[in-house]
This record gives structure tokens, C-alpha cells and sequence, in this order.
């Protein structure tokens, strides 16, 4: 009997997983633990599968365990410049760290850093590579090409004023952006072309683009200031909006795509998940009642790992992890002001044959969960005889549609499940003469 009790509730739970939609549970890595700074402005994983964060005070390794720190260290040479890490990236077997006081590689086997000379003092905006051999990086707004095997720096004074982004596509083209411009770098000519963009807005002097990013070899994603994101496409030059509901002005920090369909975007305000086949799109955002939810609205940078995870870092939260999901179970917890669970001890569940499930606690009482609805009604004890007799239940025995409930120290009741009133108590003292006034458990025999 318990066996195809558990087998029935298991089949309940898992078909109510799938009919809701799909449920974002979050893990949270914060200063306690270990992270240097709440402060999380972007993030990688390298080909050894560490992962990396980079704050505003200090870089730090992610081993999926504990967090080893990086930071400045005064006379050493050989340690970063400073603890503001703007940017990272990997590119030939090497890590390279964008900071607010230059660019620094990261040296391995020493665990240490080398400082590319022509980029002392200056805040790192952004860092790619091409398919030569050269890491692209902006340095105050400024675009430098450096070739890692001759160690010499190349900058691209004469054909824009200022740059803030860079992206490169899956086939080597490097794209670059400021303001509400797009550049293409030619390199038969070593220079790069405007390439004039009609944004769909009211106001296209407003467009300030924050993050281009791109996925594939004929679309670039485009991020702004205040008009959300937009989809540039590079061979017929149309651009198009990406519609998301928004009660406030956009602001986009940062993309990543996962899956062959859905688009992630982090934003100041919460997270999109754009589904760029059929336009649909979820906003998950901080919520104080889920402690599964976004620990801060303010995201700032998306990483996808070997394992389908992805990792966001906040400006105020920390860091949220979304591992890559392999069941459909819901997570059921209490939420204050809202219809939820009682209790955190959950204790007995028996399913009843209405389509509801009982649940006892051990510190909050009964719950009935409709499994159609997914709506809770929530029993405690009160002044009223037609309540439970106490908070803390150990037992539970449906009985047609009678439901027993055991207490702590407190005897038996007897619910009527469809009007949800005690209607029968027992005690040691009274109605039964029972031993105990703790029922722990209950077993219906063949004999009734």
C-alpha cells in the first residue's frame, strides 16, 4: 500500500509539473560565499571549464566549489593594476582581463599578470579576437588591434571618433559600435566601414547602443540604453525590434543564446528570454517572497557553460546560476501575502480522490493544494472546535472523505474533507482513551 501511494503521488506531482509552465529556480553566490564583491560586471568560462567573475573589487576563479580572489597588491608588479574588472576574455590558450586601469594577461602556471604597456592607465571597455592572431580591445573609447606574437599595438584613430563595443561573428568579421552606429572592419584595407542603421523608433537620435553581440554569421543583436534590443541583419542591412512588454525605458547589458531558439537578456530590469522563432518572451525579475528567484534586477553579464548552465551576475546580487533543467518538478514554499504553502516542514502528503493533495507540516499546520488550480487553502489551529488542535502534524489517514490528522502532543483529529471542519477529537483524556497524545502514524487494516 505505501508503495502505490508513493507511486500515485509521483505521478501527481510530475503531471503537475508539466502542465504548468516551465519554473526558473536560481542557486545564489554572494561575499559570504566567497565571492570578493556583490558587484558582478561580467563573466566567462575558460576551456578548462573554470568559471570566471569579474567585480568591482577583484577577479575571481569559480572551481564549483569555493572562489579563489584576485586583486591588486601594492608592489607587485606582477598583480593587477586594479580591482575594477571591466571585461574578460579567452582567446589562444590565454585569459585576457580588461580592468579601469589597462589590460592585463593572466598567466597560469604562476597565477599572475602581465600588463600590455600601451593600455597602462586606461579603462577597458570591451575584448575580442580575429582569426590572425590579434586581440581587439578599447581602451577610453578608443579601438587598438595587438598582435600577441609580435607584441605590438595598432590603433584605429582615423576611422572613428570613439568606440564602446565590439563583437565578432562565428566566421571571424569584427563589428564594432558607438552611439547608434555600426562599423564593419574591412581588412583588405585595414579600416573599417559605416554601415548606416535606420532604428524603427520614434526618435532615433535617442539610440545609445550598450552590447552588440552576435550569433551566427548573418545577424548581430543589438543592445541600447533605453529602447531595448533590436536584431540587425548584416546581408539586406534590416533592422527589426525585439518586442518584449516593458513598463519602463529598456536598458540591455548583455546577451547570450541558449538552445536554437531562445535569446537570454539581461537587463536593468530583469531578464528576458526571447524566443527569436516565434517572438514570445518570459521577464523574470527579483522577487522578495522566492528565494529561488533573481537575487537583483540589475543584471549585467550572461554565461552559458559546457553543461548548459548559465550564469548571471547582477550588479547589487551577486551571482544567479540556472542549471540546465532535468526534471519538471515545481518547488512549493510559503510566500508572504500570497497564496502559497504553509510551513516549511513538510512532514505527510496524501492525495484524496478529488484531484487535491493534504500536506502536514511540522511547523504550520495543513494545507490542501488543488492540483488543477494549484490553489492552497491553509489550516491552523484557532479558537474554533471545528479547527486542527495544533500546528505540528505528524500523521495523516484519508478515509473516504475523512481525513485523520496526528498531532504533536495534541491527539486526533477528524477532518470532513469537503467542508474542511473538524468534526471528531481524540485525546488521552478524553474520547478513546488514548496512551499517547502524540500520533505519530496511522494503518487502515483489510478489517476497516
Amino acid at each position: 500500500m505505501f508503495k502505490n501511494t508513493l507511486v500515485c503521488l509521483f505521478f501527481v506531482l510530475f503531471k503537475i509539473g508539466f502542465a504548468q509552465n516551465q519554473e526558473y529556480y536560481f542557486s545564489h553566490y554572494k561575499v559570504e560565499n566567497g565571492l570578493s564583491h556583490n558587484s558582478v560586471l561580467c563573466s566567462m568560462q575558460d576551456e578548462k571549464g573554470f568559471l570566471w567573475f569579474g567585480t568591482k573589487d577583484g577577479l575571481n576563479r569559480f572551481d564549483g566549489h569555493s572562489f579563489k580572489n584576485f586583486r591588486k597588491e601594492i608592489g607587485n608588479p606582477k598583480s593587477l593594476g586594479s580591482n575594477f574588472i571591466e571585461c574578460m576574455h579567452e582567446y589562444n590558450h590565454a585569459l585576457w582581463i580588461g580592468t579601469d586601469s589597462g589590460l592585463y594577461k593572466y598567466n597560469e602556471a604562476s597565477e599572475d599578470f602581465d600588463i600590455v604597456k600601451e593600455s597602462l592607465n586606461s579603462p577597458i571597455l570591451d575584448i575580442e579576437n580575429d582569426n590572425e592572431g590579434n586581440i581587439w580591445f578599447i581602451a577610453r573609447s578608443l579601438l587598438y588591434k595587438y598582435n600577441i606574437k609580435t607584441k605590438t599595438v595598432e590603433n584605429y584613430l582615423n576611422d572613428f571618433v570613439k568606440v564602446e563595443e565590439i563583437t565578432k561573428t562565428p566566421n571571424g568579421q569584427i563589428w564594432v559600435a558607438y552611439q547608434n552606429v555600426l562599423f564593419q572592419y574591412v581588412k583588405e584595407t585595414n579600416s573599417f566601414k559605416r554601415c548606416e542603421i535606420k532604428f524603427n523608433t520614434k526618435n532615433d537620435s535617442a539610440i545609445i547602443i550598450s552590447k552588440i553581440y552576435s550569433y551566427d554569421n548573418t545577424e548581430i543583436v543589438i543592445g541600447t540604453q533605453k529602447n531595448g534590443a533590436f536584431i540587425y541583419n548584416i546581408d539586406n542591412s534590416i533592422i527589426s525590434k525585439i518586442n518584449v512588454s516593458s513598463n519602463t525605458p529598456l536598458y540591455v547589458r548583455d546577451f547570450v543564446k541558449k538552445g536554437p531558439d531562445n535569446l537570454w537578456i539581461a537587463t536593468e530590469s530583469g531578464l528576458y528570454i526571447y524566443n527569436i522563432k516565434n517572438g514570445s518572451s518570459k521577464n523574470l525579475s527579483k522577487s522578495y517572497n522566492d528565494p529561488y528567484a533573481l537575487s537583483d534586477n540589475a543584471l549585467y553579464s550572461l554565461t552559458l557553460d559546457n553543461e548548459e548552465g548559465i550564469w548571471i551576475g547582477s550588479y547589487f546580487g551577486g551571482i544567479n546560476y540556472y542549471p540546465k533543467p532535468y526534471t519538471s518538478f515545481k518547488k512549493y514554499f510559503p510566500k508572504l501575502g500570497e497564496n502559497s504553502i504553509s510551513g516549511n516542514a513538510v512532514r505527510e502528503i496524501k492525495p484524496d480522490n478529488q484531484g487535491n493533495l493534504w500536506i502536514g507540516t511540522e511547523d504550520a499546520g495543513l494545507n490542501k493544494l488543488n492540483t488543477t488550480t494549484g490553489v492552497f487553502t491553509n489550516y491552523q489551529p484557532t479558537n474554533s472546535a471545528n479547527s486542527i488542535s495544533h500546528y505540528n502534524v505528524h500523521g495523516l489517514l484519508l478515509n473516504e472523505n475523512k481525513l485523520w490528522i496526528g498531532t504533536f502532543d495534541h491527539g486526533l483529529d477528524v477532518m470532513d474533507i469537503n467542508t474542511g471542519f473538524v468534526t471528531k477529537h481524540y485525546g488521552w483524556q478524553n474520547n478513546g482513551n488514548l496512551l499517547s497524545d502524540f500520533v505519530f502514524d496511522f494503518y487502515k487494516n483489510k478489517k476497516d
